[in-house]
């Protein structure tokens, strides 16, 4: 009874810690064969014709053979006289019969003015899209009404997320 009594004071008055014999090497399994994907395309509107820019498509460069991306974000820079929200259609690049397509829900644009007549406005979207290798991203973004600027002309669009090794 008396070494039961002696173990429990040991016990309570220490602190035992588990020290690792052999640390072992830790990796981010999640991460494992993904590259990082970010791609931004520039539109220049003509200042003759600023309509070009209320519905435009952007086709980004084919994911490689052997990859398939992953789209996880988009977001969406432009010129405009007044402050509107934006329509944005990520689609596979294929033909309308075998097109994928996401309707993204952007969030309502963030706009600056730059002059007393222009504003910059930013927009973006999280999204879950999945495109083979030979495909190509499109982004087709459409405005709510005529797009007018007398400064800044240059429309873009950005597109994030990862390839995966298949």
């Amino acid at each position: 009874m008396n070494a039961l009594r002696t173990l429990a004071l040991f016990l309570a008055t220490t602190s035992i810690t588990a020290l690792a014999q052999k640390p072992a090497i830790v990796r981010d399994t999640e991460a494992v064969g993904r590259l990082p994907y970010i791609h931004t395309l520039e539109y220049s509107c003509p200042l003759n014709n600023p309509s070009s820019c209320v519905l435009h498509g952007y086709t980004f460069p084919a994911v490689p053979a052997g990859y398939r991306l992953v789209v996880t974000y988009v977001s969406v820079s432009f010129p405009t006289n007044s402050p509107q929200s934006l329509s944005v259609l990520l689609t596979n690049g294929k033909t309308a019969l075998d097109m994928d397509y996401a309707a993204l829900d952007l969030q309502a644009p963030v706009c600056a003015a730059e002059s007393r007549l222009q504003y910059n406005c930013v927009s973006s979207a999280p999204a879950s899209f999945y495109l083979e290798g030979a495909l190509a991203p499109n982004v087709i973004v459409g405005t709510g009404s005529t797009v007018a600027f007398t400064t800044d002309n240059t429309a873009r669009v950005t597109v994030v997320g990862y390839l995966l090794s298949l």
